[in-house]
């Protein structure tokens, strides 16, 4: 399913988790496909909503913050990415090209692009 930003023109992609292929692996939802290739990258979203009552107030009040799963699919493998410079340790086969990809462009995961670039340069090494 493709989303559109009508304010940014960017397109967004997203896919249940029932068409993936290891649906039994993953929880039931729509995941934003961040990048494709030799490894996939997915990112879920999740809602955490925060209830507190401030002192002196009758009632309660209610704040909702949205956070990002990111995942991996290669090799038929899908793993959850705890943290972004574990994934050379994820993708052995290009490990120490990887690592070095990361230290010399100073990406941290903290973004979308990120994780696209990495999947990308992945992408590169393993079509030569």
């Amino acid at each position: 399913k493709d989303l559109f930003d009508s304010v940014t023109g960017k397109k967004f992609d997203f896919i249940h988790s029932s068409f993936i292929g290891v649906a039994d692996k993953m929880e039931p939802g729509w995941y934003q496909v961040i990048a494709t290739g030799k490894a996939t990258v997915y990112k879920r979203f999740v809602k955490i909503i925060n209830e507190f009552k401030p002192y002196g107030s009758a009632t309660y009040e209610q704040s909702i913050v949205t956070g990002g799963r990111y995942y991996l699919f290669s090799d038929s493998i899908f793993s959850e990415i705890k943290k972004f410079k574990s994934l050379p340790d994820i993708l052995q086969s290009k490990k120490k090209e990887l690592n070095k990809f990361i230290n010399t462009k100073r990406i941290t995961g903290k973004t979308d692009s990120d994780y696209q670039e990495l999947a990308m340069y992945y992408y590169s090494l393993m079509v030569k």
